[in-house]
């Protein structure tokens, strides 16, 4: 039971008009106002208070349903904190209202032991990285943890233990009415729902356990304010259920769309959110309030909206940050770095369920002229990749993206893998272990080491081979094209990511920046075909057109398809293609009456020929490599497949004494390393990799000079 908990019983004891209280991490003041107003959750009620070294802040407070207001205070000082003065602000004419509490002032609270733990900062040094307060840098890694306490998931407090014990300091918890985490929303079977405009005391309170655990294991999280289900009918819809649809009692929207610009809805949101950063902004275990999560969900975005859902984040992120005295920051999510919902925003954190996860893991879209900020995947899922029901269940496609994004390059930081459940509890948390010690052995969190590393991908030789068939890298989104060039040597190359699943022949969706076609360029190998295997031919009837060095190489069309067929329709094309270097065009072709729904769904393009069965990504500099190397068909088994080995060909490698240490990849830790000399001049090395089942990863730096 947390201290503030065990003083309410002698709060009452004493019927203290004005009480003061103090805990490891907060101080709070408690006081009472002649009139609380009809609705207290609008007032802005502040506190001045004077720290021990004579400095005076204000503080915003929140009523706690009990006639009682209260004032929490970060304690960075040993010595007396003392409230000086209660204060209101007075919007509409700008001012402070002095308030006069019922009853004596309250007594000095004396801290001993200041709150230690660092809130973050964006790096001043390094406007694409993180820091904490004391100038650490700080690498956000962990996992998501959007809801728990409930069947399938893990208890809060066993999370949060997890996760310390595996090395990770980053999670993101969304207030959600099925977690009983939203302050004004509660699930059917907890009653009613608070009245628009209401606090539920018992979330609230289930907030302040879940902020002193993330404390406790030194864990920082996304406190998302919102999320796309709350205010859409068409992806993951809660509006049917939501407490502020005008056609549920009490509600007053009539449209989901109207959430962002419905005066009450604005009021009583600023009402809402100024309260969240009254009680719980005291903690620097809060990373960011996270406005939305995933916007480009909501009717509104789809409806074409964006600025307008841009100008709703500046006001709501002005708002927070006026009402904030800890300085927290601010962030949102959308798949799009174009969006202008990201325009006032600290950081940007799109979220990843793309079908080539290696590829796109390492792969951003930045707006033109975008400011340099800290860049993350704050979800990443294997929802689209091509995977089996087994290994989705088994979650084996969930950690290698996480290593394929430290090996973005460019200031990118880890993307955080949303199934939580399939990892926590179970050896996937080993896996995560083995990522943040390789973090921590890389030196990764020093954003001067980072910034001078570059992404490349090595070409590996290895008897071993897989089919040269390639699968797109993005699935349904505004992308803009690119022309995806395969290197000869059959290494990886990261614009895979770029390739689209659907290619549309709508001009109102190529408008938008989706993609008409996929061109790609490869050394087609052999006599064989191509083979163009399509998931789906769309619904509306259309056409598919197939250039080879812009020649037209193959035409087929079909017919308006059934709307009664709910079933994909897939279907293959085989393509003749010579010998040689050769650039491939795949076209959807459709007329503008045939344009409505007809998009085509790639699922595969067969170039012929085979790929050495690994492949690799990395960072370098002139004296360090670091890899992740992946089996192209193995990588994602449930269980451990026959192992591969090979040599990878690493370029302009100083002659000298080096190490290399390869991974344990279940644990963590170093499982193989070796020294070696690389004989003058340098040049051009050839190492051999242990033997690899699933994926590995290395570190090769000079073998330091004795003394």
């Amino acid at each position: 039971m947390h201290a503030f908990r065990r003083l309410s019983f002698l709060r009452l004891l004493l019927h203290a008009v004005l009480a003061v209280s103090c805990r490891a991490d907060f101080i709070e003041f408690g006081f009472t106002l002649e009139s609380p107003g009809p609705e207290p959750l609008q007032r802005d009620i502040r506190a001045r208070v004077i720290a021990p070294d004579g400095t005076r802040a204000l503080y915003p407070s929140f009523h706690d349903n009990d006639a009682r207001w209260r004032v929490r205070v970060r304690p960075v000082q040993r010595g007396a904190w003392r409230l000086a003065e209660i204060v209101e602000c007075d919007e509409a004419a700008g001012s402070l209202v002095t308030l006069k509490p019922a009853g004596p002032p309250p007594p000095a609270v004396e801290v001993a032991s200041p709150s230690v733990m660092q809130p973050v900062r964006i790096d001043p040094a390094n406007p694409r990285g993180f820091a904490l307060a004391d100038g650490q840098p700080y690498f956000p890694l962990g996992m998501n943890l959007g809801w728990a306490d409930m069947p399938g998931h893990p208890a809060y407090a066993d999370a949060f233990a997890a996760m310390r014990a595996a090395g990770l300091n980053w999670t993101r918890i969304w207030m959600t009415h099925w977690g009983m985490t939203n302050l004004d929303w509660l699930p059917a079977a907890r009653g009613p729902s608070p009245t628009p405009g209401t606090i539920d005391p018992r979330v609230a309170e289930k907030w302040d356990g879940i902020i002193a655990l993330a404390e406790r294991h030194g864990v920082y999280f996304q406190m998302v304010l919102q999320h796309h289900g709350q205010y859409t009918t068409t992806s993951h819809p809660n509006w049917n259920e939501n407490p502020w649809n005008a056609a549920n009692p009490g509600g007053f929207l009539s449209t989901p769309e109207e959430f962002f610009t419905s005066p009450d809805a604005i009021r009583i949101s600023k009402a809402k959110y100024r309260y969240i950063v009254a009680r719980y902004g005291h903690s620097p275990a809060i990373l960011a309030w996270e406005i939305f999560n995933e916007t480009q969900w909501t009717d509104l975005a789809r409806h074409g909206g964006d600025a307008t859902l841009g100008a709703w984040h500046r006001d709501m992120a002005a708002w927070l940050r006026a009402c904030d005295p800890y300085r927290h920051l601010v962030t949102t999510s959308h798949d799009d770095l174009r969006s202008a919902v990201y325009h006032a925003m600290d950081f940007l954190q799109p979220h990843l369920y793309a079908v080539n996860m290696l590829a796109h893991a390492r792969r951003f879209s930045f707006a033109p002229g975008s400011p340099a900020r800290p860049l993350f995947y704050g979800e990443s899922g294997h929802d689209h990749m091509p995977l089996s029901d087994g290994q989705k269940a088994a979650g084996s496609g969930l950690i290698p993206p996480v290593w394929a994004s430290l090996m973005a390059g460019g200031g990118a930081l880890p993307a955080q893998t949303w199934y939580w459940e399939k990892i926590i509890g179970t050896p996937r948390m080993g896996e995560m272990r083995a990522v943040s010690t390789f973090v921590a052995a890389a030196r990764l969190a020093d954003p001067k080491r980072r910034a001078a590393l570059r992404p490349f991908s090595p070409a590996i030789a290895c008897e071993a081979s897989v089919p040269r068939i390639i699968t797109p890298g993005h699935l349904w989104a505004a992308h803009e094209a690119t022309t995806v060039t395969l290197p000869a040597d059959g290494r990886d190359d990261v614009t895979l990511a770029d390739l689209p699943a659907f290619i549309v022949a709508d001009p109102a969706l190529i408008a938008r920046g989706f993609n008409r076609r996929a061109e790609i360029i490869f050394d087609k190998r052999g006599t064989d075909p191509v083979r163009i295997e399509l998931a789906d031919l769309g619904w509306a009837g259309g056409a598919l057109r197939v250039f080879v060095d812009g020649a037209d190489a193959f035409d087929a069309r079909w017919a308006l398809r059934s709307r009664e067929i709910l079933a994909p329709m897939p279907h293959t094309f085989v393509v003749p293609v010579p010998e040689g270097r050769h650039v491939l065009a795949i076209e959807a072709a459709g007329t503008v009456k045939e344009a409505n729904l007809a998009s085509l769904q790639l699922r595969s393009i067969d170039l012929t020929g085979t790929l050495p069965a690994l492949a690799a990504a990395g960072l370098r500099d002139e004296r360090t490599v670091l890899l992740y190397v992946w089996h192209r068909a193995d990588i994602f088994a449930i269980d451990e497949p026959a192992e591969t080995s090979g040599e990878i060909l690493l370029d302009d490698i100083p002659a000298g004494e080096w190490r290399a240490t390869w991974w344990n990849m279940r644990e963590g830790g170093p499982a193989v390393q070796s020294t070696f000399t690389h004989a003058a001049p340098g040049g051009t090395l050839r190492l051999k990799t242990p033997p690899i089942a699933r994926h590995a990863a290395l570190i090769l730096e000079p073998v330091p000079a004795t003394k």
